[in-house]
């Protein structure tokens, strides 16, 4: 009994998980099935989103008042035209719409503690996400930041990722920092 409800249960998943679309062609009855591949779906598929990553690092010495744009120019890969990165990968053309933006960083303090403040910068205005402390005093301590937020834009508007180090006497290196925006 046990081996017929796995049986029926791996049934049911693979049934579920493969995407299968009939269309008329001509020569061709539309009782024929394709079967897409993973590349044909994603063309087929309704989310617009945009992602990339950077390697390069950032120093962010303390105490900053002023904000530092965080590039994403590595590993790029979108669908649609809702966004569009600069040349630099360190800002977004966001079209009018409601968008998830998740951004993840490491870092590493060099210099006893750091306070990292990161925010978007949507046209001029400045939106405050969060803030990450780090107290190092070996160089070889890493800590991770991710910042979750839904933003809606009621035309096309500049999004930038910002980040800045309010500890005093202190550095913070951003080492790889990725983002996904998607547009709900």
């Amino acid at each position: 009994m046990k081996f017929n409800f796995l049986a029926l249960a791996l049934s049911i998943l693979t049934l579920s998980s493969v995407h299968v679309e009939a269309k008329s062609v001509k020569g061709l009855s539309p009782k024929k099935a394709k079967i897409l591949s993973s590349k044909e779906k994603s063309k087929k598929s309704h989310v617009k989103f945009f992602g990339a990553e950077d390697t390069s690092p950032i120093t962010l010495d303390g105490p900053a008042t002023t904000y530092t744009q965080l590039t994403f120019t590595q590993d790029k890969l979108s669908n649609g035209t809702s966004i569009t990165p600069d040349a630099a990968g360190s800002q977004f053309l966001l079209q009018k719409g409601t968008y998830k933006i998740s951004v993840t960083a490491t870092f590493q303090s060099t210099l006893h503690t750091s306070f990292l403040n990161f925010a978007l910068q949507l046209g001029p205005n400045t939106i405050f996400v969060n803030t990450d402390s780090q107290e190092s005093f070996d160089d070889e301590e890493f800590s991770i930041s991710s910042i979750y937020k839904v933003i809606e834009v009621d035309k096309p508007t500049k999004l930038s990722i910002l980040a800045r180090n309010t500890a005093g006497s202190s550095s913070a290196v951003l080492t790889t920092r990725s983002i996904v925006i998607q547009k709900l």
